[in-house]
């Protein structure tokens, strides 16, 4: 008996974690994501400069220098020689100045605003222009595995972490110096501030449920002053919470999303 009470003994000490293993399963996972968004960044700045910039690249520098309305009216079908660049920024590119250029365009003005401020600090070009796209594509993949982890998932994480940074999809939207990787990482984190007040609300005090609902209406604001197709996502959120329909969450995402 008394040996069978030392083996157990032993049986639990040799179970028990020391602080040290649940400090490395803690890390464990922030490593992996950090490997992850590594992998995105890498094969995003791959030739990231090696393609000239098309059209709607061309129209990105144009209204973050706000002079898109000359530029549109280069004639068709002619061959042009010494014509001014029109891309270039001057005294009048300023952030008031592009929130006015926007005003008879389809798009919305935020990411051509961040575009300026991208170009004062650090230059034009290609390859330079196009790197702040693939910083927001790359941090978008983060909010996505920690929707998935959010929600219990935990091997599911690096899953889609994985495919998203290696999704051929995702990695052309980077590369390009348009608004989409930016409305991709504000509607992530839209979904993730969602889940985590349905999974967290009961649990938050005062003072983080009002941080959060905010966050979740201000992610959903920028979203669509980014582009007007973040309503789309706003539709999925709307099928998410009739999936899941619960009066508490209902309740809590009406007072945000009023607002």
């Amino acid at each position: 008996m008394a040996l069978k009470r030392n083996g157990g003994a032993a049986a639990r000490r040799s179970n028990a974690r020391s602080p040290g293993d649940a400090k490395l399963l803690t890390l464990a996972p922030r490593f992996v994501a950090g490997l992850i968004l590594l992998l995105a960044l890498g094969v995003r700045l791959y030739h990231l400069g090696v393609e000239d910039f098309w059209q709607d690249e061309i129209h990105s520098m144009y209204n973050s220098a706000c002079i898109r309305g000359p530029a549109e009216q280069v004639p068709h079908s002619t061959i042009l020689r010494d014509w001014p660049r029109y891309s270039d920024l001057t005294d009048k590119s300023t952030l008031d100045g592009v929130w006015r250029t926007m005003d008879d365009d389809s798009h919305p003005p935020i990411y051509f605003m961040l575009l300026l401020v991208w170009r004062w600090i650090v230059g034009d070009g290609e390859a330079w222009s196009r790197v702040m796209p693939v910083l927001f594509s790359v941090l978008s993949i983060l909010p996505a595995m920690m929707t998935m982890r959010e929600l219990g998932l935990r091997r599911a994480a690096p899953i889609v972490g994985v495919m998203l940074a290696l999704s051929f999809c995702h990695i052309n939207m980077a590369q390009e110096n348009r608004p989409y990787s930016l409305s991709t990482l504000l509607v992530n984190v839209s979904f993730l501030v969602l889940v985590r007040i349905e999974q967290r609300w009961t649990s938050w005090t005062a003072k983080q449920r009002q941080w959060n609902s905010a966050l979740y209406a201000v992610t959903l604001f920028v979203a669509m002053m980014n582009h007007y197709f973040a309503a789309f996502a706003f539709i999925g959120q709307l099928l998410y919470l009739a999936a899941r329909w619960r009066g508490p969450l209902v309740r809590t995402w009406l007072v945000p999303t009023a607002a």
